[in-house]
């Protein structure tokens, strides 16, 4: 129910008084699990971002290739934030301002994420696909740079969005910078 709120109405948005409203349950319910609307939220993203690891695992099963497996990574990654704008927002716009973020499981999974990340670049130097003078930390940076960029206006404002012209477009420019 919450997660519906916060699409709809984004973090800020949304109070705890119509979360619990909507849940059908009295308001000091809410806090016997979470003591603040930010904790529901992380508990949230932390339950979305173990779900899309899992899928994105999957997804990458049977893909030949360091750089079929980053474009699917890309295209994986833009997909979810389309289909889940809360996260894209609140990762967005939110989190990395909380410094409670950076104690939380859900930035031990994001690090989990981004040495996924660095892990196929480094099987593309190793593979040859991918030059063996590039920068893994930049390379991320710029793939994980590009994303957020690509899809911030869309988040924020609701503006069509096209996942997989946008995977093309960024693939294209980082595979150019990075290929032997």
């Amino acid at each position: 129910m919450a997660r519906v709120l916060f699409e709809e109405k984004g973090y800020q948005g949304a109070t705890t008084a119509q979360i619990a409203a909507t849940a059908g349950v009295p308001e000091g319910t809410l806090f016997e699990d979470f003591r603040t609307k930010r904790d529901l939220a992380f508990a949230l993203l932390e339950r979305d971002i173990e779900v899309y690891l899992d899928f994105l695992e999957l997804q990458l099963r049977g893909i030949e290739g360091a750089l079929n497996r980053i474009r699917k990574f890309i295209w994986s990654h833009l997909y979810t934030w389309k289909r889940r704008r809360f996260i894209a927002r609140f990762l967005i716009l939110e989190i990395r301002q909380d410094p409670g973020f950076y104690q939380s499981h859900a930035y031990d999974l994001m690090q989990r994420y981004d040495q996924d990340l660095m892990s196929l670049i480094q099987e593309g130097i190793e593979e040859g696909s991918i030059r063996d003078d590039v920068d893994i930390g930049m390379v991320r940076n710029l793939i994980f740079g590009g994303i957020e960029q690509t899809a911030m206006h869309w988040a924020l404002k609701e503006e069509p969005f096209d996942v997989d012209a946008s995977t093309r477009q960024l693939c294209g420019m980082v595979f150019r910078a990075i290929q032997i």
